[in-house]
């Protein structure tokens, strides 16, 4: 990211001789990554075709209005004789805004067109430029609603101050939004940030965070935050391409187990289980845990270092009978090892640095599961799972798992889970269980079990995203009757 986004100051360029339509076209579309180099306290938004009314009141208020404009020209020649390919723009602003905006892009100022009755002026834009432009301010908008959901939803206090300022933040929406697709731009960037500070990483940001300061520092974070992106962008950006979101959150396990019962309780077998997208597998180990539900409702290991205490919000108590494992197996595009000490270390930089009683818990789970190692295959789990469930003990009800990983697939890799999900289904019966993210709901327990032939889908419970609590739904519905 060049300097002027992050100082705030636009980056000028040369003009091109009048007469040199090939220089101008160059000029016109600089490269791609310049385009993070807009001056920051310019707010820019994107409008369609139908919203040209919202688009100039947003131009008059003092915006850059970037509209979509109709195509008709494409394939012409400019007034400058520059070839109008699509996809075809107007910048629309107030003329001083828009002058400023246009010398951080390397426009210049008589290319701009007059302002007429609408009092506003615009540049027309088009072809390569103008789609990358488009692409910036869709994904920063994609990448807004994901920090906007992040501050709503989450409960950290330091995460939720830092959200409120990136949203108005084009800078850091920016650099948030290099993460790949279909991975979450606000929970990599923290994690990014949070793995630079626990690795030792020297800045004032790290008073703010009590992961890595037993004293800290009270007040507003955000400008520490952003100078140190500014700082580390490299070693950010390096993050967001290289890392995923492999959050294993060990107290999700206390959601999963009253699932896991109910599947032991209707296939009468012990279990073989296949986690999709099993990160460190520590939810493979369910079994080796404790648990407190309260009121007395305690179940698994007593012995065991793991202790989860989830509330349970609903007169109705789940079932928690420890159901017997035959087979375990986890599925992942690039397997945490956790005996690779920076491995496990970004495992807990991806835990909010505010608690702390997450952290205590993965920490304790993967020294169990370093003497507890479950087999993880490195793979696409649409390719592999086919694979898995042949390997499975056939005298073993097999259950497909996973918490908060499919909610990261597209639609149409949700669409050949389901596919594949229904092959093996022909073959032997299957439980498909799901503890998923479910934007703007609730979370949901979900399971679809696939018996003789026949599907039936249930909704188990609602559940807090961390596994602090749940809320059981009528038993009567999933469990076998009589």
């Amino acid at each position: 990211m060049a300097a002027g986004g992050w100082a705030g100051r636009s980056a000028s360029r040369p003009a091109s001789p009048p007469g040199d339509s090939r220089r101008r076209e160059r000029v016109c579309s600089p490269p791609a990554n310049s385009l993070l180099a807009v001056a920051s306290e310019i707010e820019e938004r994107y409008f369609e075709r139908r919203e040209i009314k919202a688009a100039l009141d947003f131009a008059r208020a003092g915006g850059i209005a970037v509209h979509r404009n109709f195509d008709n020209y494409a394939g012409t020649r400019s007034p400058r004789g520059m070839r109008m390919d699509r996809p075809f723009l107007h910048v629309i602003g107030l003329r001083p805004r828009l002058e400023q905006w246009g010398r951080g892009h390397g426009l210049r100022p008589e290319w701009i067109q007059p302002e007429k009755r609408r009092g506003v002026a615009h540049y027309d834009v088009f072809g390569e430029f103008a789609q990358r432009l488009i692409d910036r301010l869709q994904r920063r908008e994609e990448v807004r609603r994901h920090f906007a959901l992040f501050l709503a939803r989450f409960e950290s206090p330091l995460y939720g101050q830092l959200a409120q300022g990136i949203v108005a933040d084009p800078t850091i929406l920016d650099l948030a939004g290099r993460a790949p697709r279909g991975q979450p731009p606000a929970n990599l960037l923290f994690g990014a940030v949070h793995y630079l500070l626990l690795k030792g990483l020297g800045h004032p940001l790290a008073a703010y965070y009590p992961s890595v300061n037993t004293s800290v520092l009270r007040g507003e974070p955000y400008p520490a935050f952003r100078e140190f992106c500014a700082e580390h962008e490299g070693r950010i950006l390096d993050l967001l391409a290289t890392r995923r979101v492999q959050t294993n959150d060990v107290a999700r396990s206390a959601v999963l187990l009253p699932g896991f019962s109910v599947v032991a309780a209707r296939a009468e077998r012990p279990l073989a289980l296949v986690e999709i997208g099993a990160s460190a597998g520590l939810n493979l180990l369910f079994d080796r845990y404790s648990y407190d539900y309260g009121n007395g409702n305690v179940c698994g290991d007593p012995e065991s270092k793991v202790r989860i205490e989830c509330s349970v919000r609903s007169e109705l108590v789940p079932p928690l009978e420890m159901p017997r494992v035959a087979w375990r197996l986890g599925i992942d595009l690039k397997p945490v090892d956790i005996r690779d000490t920076d491995q496990a270390l970004w495992l807990r930089a991806l835990v909010w640095p505010d608690q702390p009683w997450r952290s205590e818990l993965l920490l304790a789970a993967i020294r169990l599961a370093q003497a507890n190692r479950s087999e993880i295959i490195q793979g696409d789990a649409l390719e592999v799972l086919p694979r898995a469930a042949a390997i499975a003990p056939v005298d073993a009800a097999l259950c497909i798992f996973s918490s908060y990983t499919v909610y990261q697939f597209s639609p149409e890799q949700q669409d050949r889970l389901a596919a594949v999900l229904e092959g093996i289904a022909a073959t032997r019966d299957l439980y498909r269980l799901s503890f998923e993210w479910h934007p703007g709901e609730e979370s949901y327990l979900e399971l679809a079990s696939f018996e003789g032939g026949r599907r039936e889908d249930l909704r188990l419970a609602s559940a807090h995203d961390h596994g602090r609590w749940l809320k059981w739904l009528d038993p009567a519905r999933v469990l076998p009757g009589p």
